[in-house]
């Protein structure tokens, strides 16, 4: 069976520099139209530097390999070819929604987690479940749920009955939201979307378990920012090949890329 991923979407915020780069998990699907991010107040206040923030990254890129690779970065910060990316110096919070979430789901998504930590240096810290469901327009922050911080990540087990996204062959969505200035943007938010009910499927089979955590490991990779590459070898590959199990030469410079971004000292 052929893995399906989206195209790329890019969304611009009601009250702030705000924008959003989103993917689904539809191949060779049409660029979805420009949406405007939403906040849970008209008057938008950005929140303040959070306590875990340190002033150097938290971690490093581990070792690339000798073999190279394409990678595609899916946002960068204006002229400059500099990508934007998720803070170093700081935690990635998430928080699970497992209303639909298959038998060793979680297990596959920490390890999913792990690989995508070792190969950006990235700290990604667990909140623990959330009864918050995707939605489209899901605000980047939340303070009657989250307090006064960026909303965590929201990592969701769903269906095709609750998110229509997930109907026929999409298996996941990936997407992060961006706040700052031009020049000076970084992600600070985002969302990504499983389908339970196939992941669960495909657990059940032999060799299901490398195989549903390639389909995590690919959303992952647009959480923090790479696009869809055109190769075989690499799990970015929109219809990556069922041999397919991790993360390729390209994907790996890429993601060591995105794991050296910069250290903000403000919201």
């Amino acid at each position: 069976m052929t893995r399906r991923t989206a195209s790329d979407r890019l969304r611009k915020a009601l009250v702030v520099v705000v924008s959003l780069v989103a993917v689904l998990a539809v191949t060779g699907c049409d660029p979805l139209p420009v949406r405007q991010a939403s906040h849970e107040t008209n008057v938008f206040t950005p929140p303040p530097l959070p306590a875990d923030a340190r002033s150097r990254p938290l971690g490093r890129p581990g070792p690339l390999p000798a073999d190279t690779g394409p990678y595609k970065i899916t946002l960068t910060q204006g002229t400059s070819q500099a990508p934007v990316a998720y803070d170093p110096c700081r935690p990635i919070h998430y928080v699970t929604n497992r209303a639909s979430k298959p038998r060793n789901g979680d297990a596959v998504l920490r390890e999913a987690l792990a690989r995508l930590g070792a190969a950006t240096g990235l700290h990604f810290h667990d909140d623990g479940a959330t009864t918050e469901v995707p939605v489209p327009h899901r605000p980047d922050f939340q303070p009657k749920r989250y307090g006064n911080r960026w909303a965590p990540v929201l990592i969701s087990w769903s269906d095709p009955q609750d998110l229509a996204d997930l109907d026929g062959p999409v298996v996941g969505i990936g997407y992060s939201d961006s706040y700052g200035d031009p020049g000076q943007r970084r992600y600070v938010s985002g969302t990504v979307v499983l389908d339970g009910p196939q992941i669960n499927e495909w657990l059940k089979q032999s060799g299901g378990r490398a195989r549903a955590r390639a389909i995590i490991e690919h959303e992952l990779g647009h959480l923090v920012g790479l696009g869809h590459v055109h190769d075989p070898h690499e799990i970015m590959n929109p219809d990556a090949s069922v041999s397919t199990t991790d993360y390729g030469p390209g994907d790996l410079h890429g993601l060591a890329l995105l794991g050296t971004g910069r250290c903000f000292r403000d919201a």
